[in-house]
């Protein structure tokens, strides 16, 4: 009983002190994908991509709502070239 309880304590800190020399050599991520790089899903990309059209969406009215208060003059070179940028996506 003492042999196998001392035997797993010994595997145990070997393990853990290879893990603190090369982090990488006991590296699980294998299991999961079998050494393919993650392939992001189709959704997630859809999700990303609607989630800049909102924030670009709210930069460019906040900038208008700038204009609208206080003048196009206001405007600081990169607010206009955000305006630039977006009127010739749309």
């Amino acid at each position: 009983m003492f042999i196998l309880l001392g035997a797993i304590v010994v595997v145990a800190a070997i393990i853990m002190l290879l893990r603190v020399i090369n982090p990488k050599a006991f590296d699980a991520s294998f299991l999961g994908s079998l050494g393919q790089p993650h392939k992001p899903n189709v959704r997630y990309q859809r999700y990303d991509e609607a989630f800049e059209r909102i924030r670009e969406k709210e930069e460019v009215d906040r900038i208008l709502d700038k204009i609208a208060r206080q003048g196009i003059d206001k405007l600081s070179r990169s607010e206009r070239e955000t305006l630039e940028v977006y009127s010739r996506k749309n």
